[in-house]
């Protein structure tokens, strides 16, 4: 296999991953928005020695985060920029602190802002 061969081989690949994070996140997005606390873990539920809290914390995010990494190096061996989409979730997750709306709100914010800016790609 050439070197040609092997780089779009990898960009095939990395355009299934990207499709498919972004049909993890989107829903889990819509799920967050409705009520559902845990993907941006404002309250570090991950990290809680307690069971009963760490159940709060959605698989998704697991998932997410695992699949945003993969994606991240692969687009690195490619020489490519950072993915904006992962970039934006940890973002999102980074965001707390006694003035930070609560985690619907956010996922609301978030899909706002994905929503503009498919708006703005389909403009072009």
């Amino acid at each position: 296999m050439s070197k040609q061969q092997r780089i779009e081989k990898d960009q095939r690949r990395l355009a299934l991953m990207e499709e498919e994070y972004a049909a993890i996140l989107l829903p889990a997005l819509q799920s967050c928005a409705g009520g559902f606390w845990g993907l941006f873990d404002q309250g570090n539920y991950a990290e809680s020695p307690n069971p009963m809290l760490r159940r709060l914390v959605p698989p998704e995010k697991a998932v997410l985060l695992q699949r945003g990494d993969e994606i991240e190096s692969l687009r690195a061996q490619l020489v490519m920029e950072p993915f904006q989409l992962h970039q934006r979730f940890l973002a999102y997750c980074g965001m707390y602190g006694p003035n930070t709306p609560g985690e619907p709100k956010l996922a609301q914010a978030f899909l706002a802002e994905l929503a503009e800016k498919s708006g703005e790609e389909a403009a072009t």
